[in-house]
């Protein structure tokens, strides 16, 4: 798959969404900060997992239906 783009995995369905959907957010603010000379200040492994696994998404996956309807 190398040079194809993203593969994006989940436990379920709306995760994989979800991750999808930040992925090309995130990366669209990570491009606007490296083209204004900024460096990024990443989570570090400590902060990821005591943030732990999303599953939040229930208000923005009834969004995400409806926006391919």
């Amino acid at each position: 798959m190398r040079g194809h783009g993203a593969v994006v995995v989940g436990r379920t369905l709306i995760d994989s969404v979800a991750r999808s959907v930040y992925l090309d957010v995130n990366a669209r603010v990570q491009a606007e900060a490296i083209t204004m000379g900024r460096e990024a200040n990443y989570l570090s492994p400590g902060e990821v997992q005591k943030r732990g696994a999303p599953d939040e998404y229930t208000r923005a996956w009834e969004l995400w239906k409806e926006q391919v309807r």
